[in-house]
């Protein structure tokens, strides 16, 4: 059998030196070779099965909303959610949230200069140095780097892949459905909390934008799933209910 594969695939090369063009038998045969041949780098390969097609449930087009939240607890406040993001190169905190850990007590303000960081299509200058934050996530206590923001809206704290390659934070799905987060080694963790699946973060900037009459402007929406509101208020104690923005109350367009 792997003979006459070989055979195949040669023939096709000949056909392709020769400027005839292959056959679709002899694309298909060549396609398999090589889709045999990338299964065998799959640690789960097993030559009597053959290859494996997964077909995911539910709408892709709602899902690119998602996004991953944890209950982790800051410093010495109470728990609150934290996004997990790993679109994200370095960590966030809200100004707001930085404000509230200052009053609880002191905190480790690196002796860096306040940096810039590229976001919401421009750079952004942040008014604060970096901190370290101490982050607990279960049972595991952890430290991270973190840059103090007002631009993050829909959590109290972000944690990129610079505090979870760090730390050795990462997600995953089981079978169960429900998707966890492991401290340590996927395969031997030394913490595992489930996770929330929640709408998409959403950097929002407050520059104003000006429209013409007539005028037709890209612009990004985000909202929330019905029970978003009540679950940050129960989970984030340290907030208050949310309220839209008082420069929304003065657009000419509906918020749905």
């Amino acid at each position: 059998m792997v003979n006459r594969v070989l055979e195949s695939v040669k023939n096709t090369l000949v056909n392709l030196s020769s400027g005839t063009p292959p056959s679709s038998k002899s694309v298909s045969t060549r396609n398999r070779f090589r889709q045999e041949a990338l299964a065998r780098t799959d640690l789960l390969y097993n030559e009597n099965e053959k290859l494996v097609t997964h077909v995911p449930s539910g709408d892709e087009r709602l899902q690119t909303n998602y996004n991953f939240k944890v209950g982790v607890k800051v410093e010495t406040d109470n728990e609150v959610l934290a996004e997990l993001d790993s679109d994200s190169h370095i960590s966030l905190v809200t100004e707001e949230y930085f404000r509230r850990l200052q009053s609880l007590g002191p905190l480790e303000i690196l002796p860096e200069d306040p940096i810039s960081f590229e976001g919401l299509g421009s750079r952004i200058q942040t008014k604060f140095p970096p901190i370290m934050l101490n982050v607990q996530i279960g049972k595991v206590l952890l430290r991270g780097r973190f840059i103090i923001t007002e631009h993050l809206s829909s959590s109290a704290l972000l944690l990129g892949t610079d505090f979870c390659v760090r730390n050795s934070v990462s997600i995953a799905p089981y079978s169960s459905g429900s998707w966890f987060v492991h401290v340590g080694p996927i395969d031997n963790p030394i913490g595992k909390v489930q996770a929330l699946v929640t709408n998409k973060i959403s950097l929002c900037s407050d520059r104003n934008v000006q429209f013409k009459p007539f005028e037709i402007k890209k612009i990004t929406v985000s909202y929330r799933v019905p029970d978003y509101e009540a679950e940050f208020t129960r989970n984030t104690p340290c907030y208050s209910l949310l309220k839209p923005s008082e420069s929304l109350k003065l657009s000419p367009f509906q918020i749905l």
